[in-house]
């Protein structure tokens, strides 16, 4: 007889060596075996594991390397941006060399110095001609023509050496 389970329902009986490799399982019902898995063998969860390893490792590693050639870019993409920066500094400082050189070379007290290295003399009146804005000139000289020049004094052309002379 078999026995007694918690309900008063008599258990099924189990012949020896069922559930073994080659024998048939008890027929049960359907509802009885939902909580029930396949186990697999140790080997088969190693191999699994090994191969699940082997992918985190391969996407870590991948991963990894991505980065590394990120950085590598943006390394390379800064140092050219240093050399531009080095450049537009070496420009501007060069600018304002030039730009201090021509102030220096237009100032008004070096042209006059200038000027009198060249054999230049000051005159010895100046005078300021200004144009009428209301009436335009009578007579306009042929276009391409060269303008006469007024015909001067001969005193008014001598210098502190005295009256200019042709040779």
């Amino acid at each position: 007889m078999a026995p007694p389970t918690l309900q008063g329902a008599p258990a099924p009986v189990v012949p020896i060596g069922a559930g073994r490799a080659g024998t048939t399982p008890p027929a049960l019902g359907a509802d009885s075996r939902k909580h029930l898995r396949v186990v697999r063998s140790v080997r088969e969860r190693r191999r699994r594991a090994g191969v699940l390893t082997t992918v985190i490792v391969t996407l870590v590693f991948a991963a990894l390397f991505a980065l590394a050639a990120m950085q590598a870019v943006l390394v390379q993409g800064q140092l050219r941006l240093d050399a531009l920066n080095r450049d537009v500094e070496t420009r501007l400082a060069t600018v304002d060399r030039l730009e201090l050189e021509v102030s220096t070379l237009e100032a008004p007290d070096r042209l006059a110095e200038e000027a009198r290295r060249l054999g230049m003399v000051e005159p010895p009146e100046i005078a300021f001609l200004e144009a009428s804005r209301s009436a335009p000139p009578t007579s306009a000289a042929p276009t391409g023509a060269a303008p006469t020049p007024p015909e001067a004094d001969p005193g008014e052309a001598a210098g502190p050496e005295g009256p200019a002379v042709p040779t």
